[in-house]
């Protein structure tokens, strides 16, 4: 006979006997030819005759897999036997994606099998049909991956606030309900099972003021989900309850209760601290306390400042300082030094505390705190006087230094000022080899000039430094003011004068000219001859008030009765009227550094005492730039005669006491140079 292998190939037998009757008894050798397939064998034989015959089974059919949870539902299509037969039954083999270790987990007659307990983990499964007991068809091809996922995801839900204030810790979300405001729940859920799948907020419960739309979102993929907004009017102090739910792609389903609480409280409790007036360093050292908040809580804590420049050393009223703005690190410790400061500034700090919900408390001190080295100076233990020399700058009518070749006539010079002899004295003056001006010693008389500045007011002052070259028998040497020229030799003008009598007896004199015809105001004032000194005399006129100040002091004061009024003239006056005193340039009494000023002209104040000073021979006043970042004003001084006088002080060390002196320069010359001196 002849059978039918599942390869399609015949074998023959051959009978080895054969008996009479109706029983045939053979053996048969059979080959089978290798291959894939597996031979099932049924019988084919007619009646009266024996006869077999061999089939296949066929692969199986690739599955599909789903899951939930640990469940893996597994589907696949029926199998049969190559002659169209229904297999037996299927056997399911599940595999580890990773190691790819199998494990069987159904045998079923049916095309389904449900895997009810597969371990967490990525898996794929395999069908392999089942003939008969044994006779297996080829296993399937994997299905796709499925996941097997036990664990819920774990939400992470923030605030996406739109408007207003609000802020979440842990299952409370804080809003600011003085104000309308809406915020969206952002879950930025977390999964390492099968992962994401949508994120759900259910209707709130509670709350009759707010508004909000249940919304279950499943965008993007993976997430983050945005939930639809929750809305809240102004004045809301309400407290209703949510839920957000994730859940991940094997259904395992995460939930967070949360609960609205109205904080429209701020703060409370903080203080700040820092010291009044003058700063020992350049810097403000600033104490604070934190203070505490019973809702949302503590977002920050920053310090703040405002800033005004000081005026002379004065700070202005607080309203015109600058806005406060931010100064140091967010929540500094304390104490905080602010080094970042300008000198000759004020500085007002406040310390700003602000909770998450925008809540602020603001602790404020009335201190004024005032960067200035003068006045760290004027804080100085044991400090006398200070000046800062800040005067705001005021040309002078008029200054001379006469600066001119030896022997030049005073007419003649114009470096300075420019002057004009009148005719009320004889002689001329000329400029000596030091830069001073003497009387001619070869013509009789004195020498009268008036300068060709001419006062807006008759209040003003006139100085200038008498040096004593030698003492000369009645040789004289001042100034004029309020001088109003008459006819001929005759004039009227105040005069102080030091004056050398026959005897060399040296005096101080005030003396009123009218018509030419002079008259002493007050007593003449004694002074020591001193061969080689120099004063500074001084006549300042104040409406009726005449004043005469040797060295910054005043040594003589009248209110005249019968003043003179118009402005007029300054000018000086050299020599004696009547003898020839023989002046050269190392004799007689010599002038320079002539000066007039209104009397408006700023004084150099004491920041400390009352011992103010004055600029004398042209001090330029209000010069900007002699320190690095200071706001205010310094004197410059030429270098040649320009000085600060403090005469006729009070509480100031003298004679051999001990004493300190210090002061700030700048210099553009390399020369030496004197900066103070004390006597």
């Amino acid at each position: 006979m002849t059978t039918r292998a599942a390869a399609g190939r015949s074998t023959r037998v051959r009978p080895l006997c054969q008996l009479t009757g109706t029983v045939v008894v053979a053996a048969v050798t059979m080959t089978l030819v290798a291959g894939n397939a597996a031979a099932y064998w049924t019988s084919d034989s007619t009646t009266g005759a024996g006869g077999a015959a061999a089939t296949t089974v066929n692969q199986g059919a690739t599955p599909t897999a789903s899951g939930v949870g640990n469940t893996v539902t597994v589907n696949w299509a029926a199998s049969t036997l190559a002659n169209g037969t229904a297999v037996a039954n299927y056997l399911v083999t599940r595999y580890d994606v990773a190691t790819q270790t199998p494990q069987l987990v159904c045998t079923v007659t049916g095309t389904t099998c449900t895997d009810s307990a597969a371990p967490a983990g990525q898996w794929v499964y395999s069908v392999t049909p089942r003939a008969g007991t044994n006779w297996l068809g080829l296993e399937s091809e994997k299905s796709n991956q499925v996941t097997s996922d036990l664990v819920a995801p774990t939400n992470a839900v923030t605030l996406a606030v739109v408007a207003g204030n609000a802020s979440l810790s842990g299952g409370t979300i804080f809003y600011r309900g003085l104000a309308a405001g809406s915020f969206r729940l952002r879950n930025a859920m977390t999964d390492a099972g099968s992962g994401p799948a949508s994120s759900t907020t259910t209707p709130l419960t509670g709350g009759p003021t707010w508004t909000h739309n249940a919304s279950s979102v499943s965008t993007p993929t993976g997430g983050p989900y945005l939930s639809d907004p929750f809305t809240w009017p102004a004045a809301t102090t309400s407290s209703p309850t949510e839920t957000i739910s994730g859940r991940d792609v094997a259904g395992n389903v995460s939930s967070l209760p949360l609960t609205f609480v109205d904080d429209s409280i701020a703060p409370t409790g903080g203080t700040l601290s820092y010291a009044a007036g003058y700063q020992p360093v350049p810097s403000v050292q600033i104490s604070f306390t934190s203070g505490t908040d019973t809702g949302s809580g503590i977002a920050g804590r920053q310090l703040q400042r405002s800033a005004a420049a000081t005026s002379v050393g004065v700070c202005p009223v607080i309203g015109s300082y600058s806005a406060f703005a931010d100064v140091g690190p967010l929540d500094p410790a304390s104490p905080y030094v602010d080094d970042q400061v300008t000198t000759d500034t004020c500085y007002v700090y406040r310390y700003v505390i602000t909770d998450l919900v925008g809540n602020q408390y603001i602790a404020t001190n009335t201190n004024v705190a005032i960067v200035s080295y003068a006045g760290a100076v004027s804080t100085t233990v044991g400090a006398l006087s200070l000046w800062r020399f800040g005067e705001s700058a005021t040309d002078l009518i008029s200054a001379d230094k006469f600066t001119a070749p030896t022997g030049t006539e005073l007419s003649a010079h114009t470096t300075d000022t420019s002057w004009t002899r009148w005719a009320a004295d004889l002689n001329i003056a000329v400029i000596t080899a030091q830069g001073r001006v003497r009387q001619n010693a070869a013509l009789t008389g004195a020498a009268s000039y008036y300068t060709s500045a001419t006062p807006t007011s008759p209040d003003y002052s006139v100085e200038a430094d008498i040096t004593v070259k030698s003492v000369l028998a009645l040789d004289d040497v001042g100034i004029e003011g309020r001088l109003q020229l008459g006819s001929g030799l005759s004039g009227t003008f105040y005069l102080a004068q030091y004056h050398l009598g026959a005897l060399g007896v040296a005096q101080w004199q005030l003396l009123r000219y009218v018509n030419g015809t002079p008259s002493l105001l007050t007593t003449a004032v004694a002074q020591s001859s001193a061969v080689g000194q120099t004063y500074r005399l001084q006549l300042d006129m104040a409406g009726s008030t005449i004043r005469m100040f040797v060295n910054g002091v005043v040594v003589a004061t009248v209110s005249d009765p019968s003043p003179i009024t118009p402005a007029g003239r300054a000018g000086i006056r050299l020599g004696s009227t009547a003898v020839i005193v023989g002046q050269s340039d190392t004799t007689g009494l010599q002038l320079d550094n002539f000066q007039l000023n209104l009397s408006t002209y700023p004084r150099a104040a004491d920041s400390l005492s009352t011992n103010t000073a004055d600029y004398k021979n042209g001090v330029s006043l209000g010069t900007t730039g002699a320190l690095t970042g200071r706001t205010d004003t310094a004197a410059r001084f030429d270098g040649l005669n320009d000085y600060a006088q403090a005469a006729g002080t009070t509480g100031l060390p003298v004679g051999a006491s001990a004493r300190s002196v210090e002061l700030w320069f700048t210099t553009t010359s390399s020369s030496k140079q004197m900066l103070f001196d004390y006597g």
